[in-house]
């Protein structure tokens, strides 16, 4: 398989990672405004379904090669681990004040870096 050079900057990089981060925070000033009532569970399946609805065009392009592996044990544990994972994130999210919740959340580009070297 022969991949491309995009020929990417790191300030687009830093730039793409600069709108996630401002996106995820709006998202969870949302979650965290939501009534008690909805569960964090309906919360995270309309998420998911906006994902799936933009995500979509990608998959069109290219339906065959876009999903195709043999690894179907490991896709299925990531599949469960990002599922537990978003589940923490809002629940977390909505249990703690917004910005203890959001410095929690920046930490997880140190313990990439860090578990990295393992």
């Amino acid at each position: 398989m022969h991949i491309k050079n995009t020929n990417t900057s790191p300030v687009q990089g830093a730039v793409l990672a600069t709108i996630a981060a401002l996106f995820m925070s709006v998202l969870m000033a949302i979650a965290k405004k939501l009534p008690e009532e909805i569960p964090s569970s309906l919360v995270i399946f309309i998420r998911s379904l906006f994902v799936l609805l933009f995500s979509l065009p990608l998959l069109m392009r290219n339906p065959r090669g876009s999903l195709r592996s043999n690894q179907y044990l490991l896709h299925g544990l990531q599949i469960v681990l990002g599922v537990c994972a978003t589940l923490c994130t809002y629940y977390t999210y909505r249990q703690l004040p917004v910005t203890l919740a959001t410095s929690l959340g920046m930490t997880g580009a140190l313990f990439t870096t860090l578990l990295s070297v393992l």
